[in-house]
């Protein structure tokens, strides 16, 4: 399974939202936390023409975040049909991206969105359809417009869980509609976390074999938010038989202190979180996470190093 950042896009909702000098540095210092082979796609802006707005098309920003990346990363855009006025695009800047996210919420997917699957394939640019809300639609009514993104080209084609709310066996269902498409494009999931059920409905849609799944640091996002980024990603590496190592975890946390200072946050809670991912994995008794962490007296690099440190020493 492949994984797409959504950080950057999804992070217009915390403070004043992140404008495009910040996201800029975010994506100079994004290898030093994830690299390309972790994660492979970026979503780094909207394409929308139509307003005002963090991170909304900029031709300029999307040339000088292609620079920035030096193609390692694969560069996503976000629309929605009748936000783009496509006359308004610079083709030589939409070409710098890997794909287009057209994202239809309603209970058809309008006649324009041939134009713009048109366009931005004109351009070498894949395109995903993104079905949002796909649990407030019927199987039927699902199927039905996953096979009309397939009529109309779409190369990804993506189920939405926008409320949060799907359980398992909701995932299974939404897993069989999509995969009934693989053999003319992708499958993705977006999964949001409003009850806490995005990590498991992850490794379901894994266990599916869907080929992406969007992620974002301490899963920034609007409502509920996102699958966590620190969550999925050294999960992923485990049931794929990957050694996980103590930089990725030291990588992880630099990560989340870096965006929390990014978005002007107190990040305690969400740096607690995330070290406790570490008790799960490893299957740690509360006493040996007790004693860890006075050890580690209120480092978090610290207590990486000895879970570490323990676990390879049981090996």
């Amino acid at each position: 399974m492949k994984l797409m950042d959504v950080t950057l896009r999804e992070s217009v909702y915390y403070g004043s939202g992140i404008d495009y000098n910040e996201a800029l540095d975010y994506l100079r210092k994004l290898e030093s936390f994830v690299s390309p082979d972790e994660i492979e796609y970026i979503e780094i802006c909207y394409i929308n023409t139509d307003k005002q707005g963090h991170l909304n098309y900029n031709g300029n920003f999307i040339k000088e975040a292609y620079n920035i990346c030096r193609g390692k990363y694969k560069l996503v855009g976000m629309m929605h049909p009748g936000q783009a006025d496509i006359s308004l695009l610079d083709p030589e800047a939409i070409g710098l991206l890997s794909m287009v996210r057209i994202v239809c919420g309603g209970d058809d997917i309008p006649e324009s969105v041939k134009t713009y699957v048109d366009f931005f394939h004109s351009l070498g640019v894949d395109v995903g359809i993104n079905i949002s809300f796909a649990l407030q639609k019927t199987l039927e009514k699902n199927q039905e417009l996953c096979e009309k993104c397939v009529s109309l080209g779409a190369d990804y084609v993506y189920l939405a869980d926008s409320s949060g709310s799907a359980l398992s066996e909701d995932i299974d269902r939404l897993c069989r509609i999509l995969n009934q498409t693989k053999e003319k494009n992708q499958t993705g999931l977006h999964l949001h976390d409003h009850l806490s059920l995005s990590f498991s409905n992850a490794l379901k849609a894994y266990q599916n074999k869907i080929n992406i799944t969007d992620v974002s640091i301490t899963g920034a996002g609007r409502g509920g938010g996102n699958l966590k980024t620190e969550f999925m990603l050294p999960f992923l590496k485990k049931v794929q038989g990957e050694k996980i190592s103590k930089d990725l975890f030291t990588r992880l946390l630099a990560y989340i202190e870096y965006f929390n200072a990014l978005v002007r946050r107190d990040g305690s809670l969400y740096i607690r979180l995330f070290l406790d991912t570490l008790s799960g994995i490893y299957k740690l008794g509360l006493k040996q996470q007790e004693d860890l962490e006075l050890k580690a007296n209120g480092n978090g690099y610290r207590y990486i190093e000895l879970v570490l440190d323990g676990v390879e020493n049981k090996a």
